[in-house]
């Protein structure tokens, strides 16, 4: 019985994934490469087909790594989709990460379950920060898309929302304190973090403890202070559509300056 409630859940999960995930992405694969072709005509890059597949395969990191591109490479194109290298990256730590959570929880006795589950992310979030700060110098293009450097971040997320309910304040100044410190974290990471940064390695730490800061800090008194701000409409309707903006905005981003004739305007200087 605890099996077939282990197997239902993770296919619930993966259905509930590809609805949020597939249509959107596909779009904007199916509708960069057409528009690219018509637009580019002769400074086309056949190169993006093969992008936009391994995109189409949640593997866009890894063709990234294999041809040694990235974003800031002097004097070549990027490519259109080579933001979907985060995507690629998430899909891959959501293939993994349920079945590691559910053999666990099925393997483990129940009163310890939990406590193997946040020991576990802890040995994942340590092994993957540790290999981020290795790798970075020494090989930063692997080091940015690589799912094994990037893991940890995913499993910060994961280990907060199974840390011990008494650890989240009930009190509403000091979960507001966590939610300002947070916000406090991510002010300066934007200033320490700096084109010369080698990154993810230990420069991606900041902003991602401003982030589990936020997230333990909760929604339990999202009307005051600073959840109070960011819970307002406009704001939350971004929220609900950040993953389209996403998905939409390097194309419109990169396409004008690769056009024969280049667009004149913000889009070309950023």
């Amino acid at each position: 019985l605890e099996f077939r409630r282990v197997l239902f859940r993770s296919r619930h999960f993966y259905i509930r994934r590809v609805l949020r995930i597939v249509p959107a992405a596909t779009l904007t694969l199916t509708a960069t490469v057409t528009v690219a072709y018509f637009l580019l005509s002769e400074n086309f890059n056949a190169a993006l087909i093969e992008d936009v597949r391994a995109a189409a395969l949640f593997s866009a990191n890894f063709r990234l790594i294999s041809t040694s591109s990235d974003y800031f490479m002097s004097g070549i194109d990027p490519s259109l989709i080579t933001h979907f290298w985060s995507l690629a990256v998430e899909e891959q730590f959501y293939f993994v990460y349920p079945l590691a959570v559910f053999s666990l929880t099925w393997l483990a006795p129940l009163r310890y379950r939990t406590a193997v589950l946040r020991l576990f992310l802890v040995v994942i979030i340590a092994l993957s920060a540790v290999w981020s700060a290795q790798l970075t110098p020494l090989n930063a293009v692997e080091a940015y898309y690589s799912p094994f450097t990037r893991l940890w971040e995913l499993a910060l997320g994961g280990l907060v929302a199974v840390l011990p309910e008494r650890w989240r304040s009930v009190y509403p100044r000091i979960a507001q304190t966590q939610a300002w410190m947070g916000a406090g974290l991510l002010t300066a990471s934007l200033i320490v973090i700096s084109p010369t940064s080698g990154f993810p390695g230990t420069a991606a730490w900041l902003p991602c403890l401003s982030a589990a800061l936020f997230l333990h800090a909760g929604e339990a008194h999202s009307t005051i202070g600073l959840n109070g701000l960011l819970g307002r409409a406009p704001l939350k309707y971004i929220g609900d559509i950040s993953y389209s903006l996403y998905l939409w905005h390097y194309v419109w981003l990169i396409l004008p300056a690769q056009l024969p004739t280049a667009l004149d305007g913000p889009t070309t200087t950023l």
